[in-house]
């Protein structure tokens, strides 16, 4: 009888721990618990640096940086890009025209600013003027008289204020 009553505990312990890790492997986590950091050099000499989730990971291509689910393909799953671009600051303007011009419909643009790497930075919205939908947003952070465009095609918020609030160039 006790043999059987070790024997019942060791099954419901194994049991137990057996569902916690399935569900943990499965693929479909469904918050993020924990971020990590991103840390590089630019060709320019800047230090790029910030936080992204542990479920993501970090494609570079020459000085760009792109944050993108693990677990889908790389074609569609660009959550967040960070630009570098040797442009003066007083050519902001131009950038923001340009974007406009990749849309074969009317937008909305709304500018408001967020502090980012302990500086105001210029954000903009991109809004389809007639569904009202955001199509996406971009910072634009002048740093070392170059221009790192942020841009944020994800809708979640709290998401992207993270990334926002961690990024540093130095």
């Amino acid at each position: 009888m006790k043999n059987l009553t070790i024997i019942l505990i060791i099954l419901t312990f194994l049991s137990c721990k057996e569902n916690n890790s399935q569900s943990f492997f499965s693929g479909e986590l469904e918050k993020v618990n924990y971020w990590k950091n991103y840390l590089d050099t630019l060709e320019s000499g800047s230090v790029v640096s910030f936080d992204y989730p542990s479920d993501n990971s970090v494609y570079r291509d020459g000085d760009d940086f792109y944050i993108e689910n693990k677990f889908s393909s790389h074609d569609n799953t660009q959550k967040l890009g960070i630009f570098f671009s040797e442009t003066k600051s007083n050519k902001i303007d131009s950038l923001i025209r340009y974007e406009k011009t990749k849309f074969d419909f009317e937008i909305e643009i709304i500018e408001d600013s967020v502090f980012v790497d302990n500086q105001n930075s210029l954000r903009v919205n991109f809004i389809n003027n007639e569904s009202k939908e955001l199509i996406y947003r971009k910072v634009y952070l002048v740093k070392h008289d170059a221009v790192f465009e942020i841009l944020d095609s994800n809708s979640d918020s709290e998401f992207y204020n993270k990334i926002i609030s961690s990024i540093h160039i130095k």
